[in-house]
């Protein structure tokens, strides 16, 4: 296309940019590439970490339910069984707090990241 201006010409030659480099544009598409990969390995981990949580988590339902049967067959006092029993119900909920926590964190950096 060609400008009759010469003011018009003379600006078109000084919108040209150059690269500051030769490969500029394929470290850029690398970049890219790279930035997606993470994104797609990120979503990969963290469908881990909600399956592993809710794996940890009826595994511990079942640990504390399969604990309380074990306590109703022991002889010992009332208040010994109910303190052993409310000690593993508070181990599992500090635990589930924890990776809940830990859960929520990871949920929020990925959603800064992508």
């Amino acid at each position: 296309m060609e400008h009759k201006d010469p003011q018009l010409r003379k600006l078109m030659k000084l919108s040209k940019m150059e690269l500051p480099f030769s490969d500029f544009e394929d470290h850029i598409m690398a970049e890219v590439e790279k930035i997606e990969a993470g994104r797609e390995e990120a979503l990969k981990h963290r469908k881990l970490a909600l399956i592993f949580f809710i794996t940890g988590s009826l595994f511990g339902l079942i640990l504390n339910y399969m604990v309380d049967l074990a306590m109703s067959h022991v002889h010992l006092q009332q208040g010994a069984k109910n303190l052993l029993s409310l000690c593993s119900q508070l181990c599992y909920v500090i635990l589930i707090v924890l990776l809940s926590d830990r859960l929520w964190r990871l949920r929020q950096l990925l959603k800064r990241k992508l």
